[in-house]
């Protein structure tokens, strides 16, 4: 994905954040997501990009991270010591592939975070806490997002719920099912039909004015 950014025209940045797979627990992962987002707004001079055109991307576990960032920012202080700290942890549009939104779930008939990692007896204030469906509001990011309809890993329905709260706060989205593939398609996997997905989001980057250069970002 970085690649097919960078042949767009973006400057794409890569998040290597803390794994719960490797112990680091939420929020830990979601204060990598946020830290990155601030970076990047911070030193937008230095990258050449614009602080205002920040698309934060997910794919699956990604995706429910993307979309936490998006729905729990942090503000920026601007008396803060530390610059980044100063800068809103906020992106300014939001893409997610088969995000797996309904991770934090006591049902445990499809992948479940807290059957994985151990931690049932907490689910219910995790879910509460994390689940980004139950964070969308006016201020969420304008939304891309993708699903397969027989993805049996993480299940259609909890990118809709993500997708219907959206649309409850009134924040531009756009959603695309596609009725067959697998968990993980990535960039389509030279399937006919998922193979158009990324052309449809270079429309809706297009539609956002991203695939035309800010005229106030001075470039090397």
């Amino acid at each position: 994905m970085a690649d097919w950014f960078t042949a767009r025209g973006f400057r794409a940045f890569v998040l290597s954040y803390r794994l719960s797979s490797n112990g680091y627990l939420l929020p830990v992962p979601l204060i990598d997501a946020r830290r990155a987002v601030q970076l990047v707004r911070a030193r937008a001079r230095d990258y050449f990009v614009s602080p205002h055109r920040i698309v934060i991307i997910g794919f699956s576990a990604g995706g429910h991270l993307a979309a936490l960032a998006s729905t729990q920012p942090v503000p920026g202080a601007p008396e803060a010591e530390d610059p980044l700290d100063r800068v809103s942890s906020r992106p300014d549009f939001l893409v997610l592939g088969y995000p797996w939104i309904g991770a934090i779930s006591s049902d445990t008939s499809h992948l479940s975070y807290c059957k994985l990692y151990n931690v049932m007896d907490r689910c219910e204030a995790l879910r509460a806490a994390y689940s980004p469906d139950l964070f969308v509001s006016k201020d969420t990011p304008p939304t891309f997002w993708f699903h397969t309809f027989n993805d049996e890993t993480v299940p259609v329905e909890q990118g809709l719920r993500f997708y219907e709260a959206l649309v409850k706060a009134g924040v531009p989205a756009e959603a695309h099912i596609f009725a067959n593939g697998p968990h993980g398609t990535g960039l389509g996997k030279a399937d006919a039909a998922l193979d158009q997905w990324p052309g449809l989001l270079e429309i809706w980057l297009r539609a956002q004015g991203l695939l035309t250069p800010d005229k106030s970002v001075i470039q090397p």
